[in-house]
């Protein structure tokens, strides 16, 4: 049975304005304002999911639209999606303010989220092997939230599952105080803050020295992201750096998709250095796209339209990162008349059924598939252009096509 990861937390509906010029304070800054789904724990879910790792959603939510969409969209992701409806709070929401330099201020209203109780914890939800991931925003928010996440570290424990806490926030942390945080994280088997909430939690500015002074406190391992600067590994004994990628782009959820990297690599059984690397890429991906969550599954709009149009079904590998396992299903305009369906050879058959019923002809991407189950792309090209759009990006290929009957 593949290890799941358990993801407690919060579910947010993101506004994020992007500043294009200095704000003004008391005046007028010019922004491009965008709303995505946020909320620490269901970006993890939804990177996740989206790597192939089977991951379980515990959260609250208002019994309003945004909720629901937000149920839906997670549940379209992959995600098994266990949250409750809050008959009286709504949807948790964030205003996120990204300055022209890359700087972002969070401007929270949990909403549900603070109410998420013990009776919310799903019993199957924890099972021997598996990992619990909870998020900080729960964990120091206080009042029935706190307390819930604290019942489910209890719980894994007991279950034998491995303790993940993501701080989440600096600000919390300096307002609790390091000691209070760390009695709450005993028995923890990661932690995963970022450079200034290790800063907070250790007073060291260095981000090795900060991890290997919160890993011989609290006998866990520590992985302390940088950004561009990449992150750093410890056990208290040694530590160990990857070197990042400067990318331009929205970093909102990036560190998120840094702990399902992580999380992913380790639990398919990569050494740590390989898992840091996984973990940057994957990182680095999140903060080239807008919002704090992989691109969405191909709609059933796309299905609807496939007749009138021309599509190519391709299957690439990921070429920097060997951990991955899938790309999932995803489809992306590739012209005015044409559009690329990606997908691996196990999700092919489901994919035909679901999308090219109907569909007369269709370009179809010969592979071959490694010992490893990673697909190779053989010799020729995919479009004529070498490259195609890929869920994690523009990454170049080496495919051959071929035109076939679909059924």
């Amino acid at each position: 049975m593949t290890a799941r990861v358990v993801a407690l937390g919060d579910v947010m509906v993101d506004i994020v304005a992007t500043a294009t010029a200095p704000l003004a304070r008391g005046s007028d800054a010019a922004a491009t304002v965008r709303s995505h789904g946020g909320g620490s724990a269901a970006n993890l879910a939804a990177w996740l999911a989206a790597v192939g790792r089977p991951a379980l959603l515990v959260a609250r939510v208002g019994a309003d639209d945004a909720g629901r969409a937000q149920v839906a969209e997670l549940t379209a992701h992959g995600v098994d999606v266990r949250a409750a409806f809050d008959p009286e709070r709504p949807t948790g929401a964030c205003v996120v303010i990204v300055e022209p330099d890359g700087e972002r201020t969070f401007l929270p209203d949990r909403g549900a989220n603070a109410a998420l109780s013990a009776d919310d914890l799903p019993a199957d939800a924890f099972r021997a092997g598996d990992t619990l991931s909870v998020s900080g925003y729960a964990l120091l928010a206080g009042g029935p939230g706190a307390a819930a996440a604290r019942a489910a570290m209890r719980r894994a424990h007991d279950t034998g599952m491995a303790v993940v806490v993501d701080p989440a926030s600096s600000a919390p942390l300096r307002a609790v105080g390091p000691a209070a945080f760390l009695a709450l994280v005993v028995g923890a088997a990661l932690l995963l803050p970022n450079a200034e909430e290790a800063l907070a939690l250790t007073g060291e500015a260095e981000p090795e020295r900060a991890a290997r002074v919160l890993a011989a406190r609290t006998g866990a391992e520590v992985v302390v992201t940088c950004g561009a600067g990449g992150a750093w590994w410890s056990d208290g004994a040694r530590a160990v750096h990857a070197a990042g990628k400067r990318v331009r782009g929205d970093s909102t959820g990036a560190g998120d998709a840094f702990a399902a990297g992580w999380l992913h690599a380790r639990l398919a059984g990569a050494e740590v250095e390989e898992a840091l690397r996984a973990a940057n890429a994957l990182g680095a991906r999140a903060a080239a796209r807008p919002g704090a969550r992989p691109p969405g599954p191909a709609s059933v709009a796309w299905r609807d339209s496939l007749p009138a149009m021309r599509p190519f079904l391709h299957v690439a590998r990921t070429e920097d990162w060997a951990a991955a396992r899938r790309c999932g299903e995803y489809a992306v305009p590739a012209g005015p008349d044409a559009f690329t369906h990606c997908c691996y050879p196990e999700q092919l058959a489901g994919v035909l059924a679901r999308f090219y019923s109907g569909v007369p002809r269709a370009e179809l991407v010969l592979l071959e598939v490694a010992p490893d189950g990673l697909p190779v792309a053989v010799e020729g090209a995919s479009d004529g252009a070498g490259d195609f759009p890929h869920v994690y990006g523009s990454i170049p290929v080496a495919a051959v096509t071929a035109t076939r009957e679909v059924p």
